[in-house]
């Protein structure tokens, strides 16, 4: 009897060993860790930097380079400022503080700082606005940077840019693999009939289970339903501290597709995109979050959505005075008492 207990101890005590050393191994041939700092095509070219979060990255303080400016804190920033944001006249001063939070659409990729929407919407308004928005970030880095700088901003409005892509994860680095450090799919149906947020975390945690999940995982998913769930309420909730309303504005995608040319107009939607899943899931987490829900759809109804677009994502100047024109207005339903001087 002793025996036989020894030996499944000693069988055990082997097994621990292999999965420690399997792990290992695993975490060599998986490198980067899932804590690098991810590079998104933009850090090579010094303009973003490593802040306290492991796996969020900002723009780099002072960056002037390739027609892109930015400030002491890292963001994007026009020179065109009106009078009284610039603080030349106290008694103009803005009744409102919009902080926009977004990626590399909000930030204003392809295009001058000034064409982008949020300095449209400052020139608009008349209101002070922040542009939060660095290329590459999604939801949850989103939340991070609200977090270090939201009570230094003290908004008073946050539109929370949307695009579908922001419903991923950029926690794995794949340039090693020769593929844009950006959005992966997880493979976590390694073990049928397991808990999937088990699984999730085991992902997360192992680099063997990471191995062995891409060989034979059975169900791809993005940046999981629960992380973006627990970033948009962290930033109603810091919205919440500041006394912020929250709107979540979604950005369709600038593709002619089938569908394209159909009629368009509140409460009536007719566009591919709004089939998609992530679109639906992106609406239904930020409504039962409370915020207020604006469509940009109706930005590129009536004309032919490429020609708004520098690719299908990002749109162009163009693009983005449509995208400034909808949600100005829809910003003056949200916040009234945020009125122009």
């Amino acid at each position: 009897m002793r025996l036989w207990v020894t030996r499944l101890l000693l069988l055990l005590a082997g097994l621990l060993v292999a999965i420690v050393l399997a792990e290992g191994g695993a975490r060599l041939a998986a490198e980067p860790p899932l804590a690098a700092v991810v590079r998104a095509g933009v850090s090579g070219q010094g303009m973003a930097e490593a802040v306290a979060d492991a796996r969020v990255f900002a723009g780099r303080a002072g960056y002037d380079r390739g027609g892109v400016t930015l400030d002491e804190r890292g963001l994007r920033t026009w020179t065109t400022r009106l009078p009284h944001v610039q603080g030349e006249s106290a008694a103009a001063a803005p009744q409102c503080h919009l902080v926009v939070l977004g990626d590399s659409v909000a930030f204003g990729h392809g295009v001058s700082a000034e064409e982008s929407f949020p300095a449209r919407l400052e020139r608009d308004l008349g209101w002070r606005v922040t542009n939060l928005s660095f290329p590459g970030w999604n939801t949850a880095q989103e939340a991070a940077a609200l977090a270090r700088l939201g009570s230094e901003l003290k908004p008073d409005l946050i539109v929370l840019t949307w695009v579908s892509n922001d419903v991923a994860s950029l926690e794995w680095d794949r340039e090693a693999e020769g593929e844009p450090a950006m959005y992966v799919s997880r493979e976590v149906e390694l073990v049928p009939g397991m808990d999937r947020g088990r699984q999730l975390v085991l992902w997360k945690e192992s680099a063997l289970w990471r191995l062995l999940s891409g060989a034979v995982g059975t169900e791809s998913v993005l940046l999981e339903e629960e992380e973006h769930r627990e970033a948009l309420a962290r930033i109603g909730a810091l919205a919440g501290d500041a006394g912020a309303r929250v709107v979540f504005a979604q950005v369709p995608p600038f593709v002619d597709r089938p569908g394209w040319e159909e009629a368009w107009g509140r409460g009536r939607p007719a566009q591919p995109h709004h089939r998609e899943v992530a679109w639906r899931a992106g609406a239904t987490a930020a409504r039962e979050e409370g915020f207020s829900l604006v469509d940009l759809t109706e930005a590129v109804a009536g004309s032919r959505p490429s020609t708004l677009g520098l690719d299908p994502v990002h749109p162009n100047a163009a693009g983005h005075a449509a995208i400034a024109g909808v949600l100005g207005r829809a910003l003056l339903e949200v916040a009234p008492r945020c009125v122009a001087p």
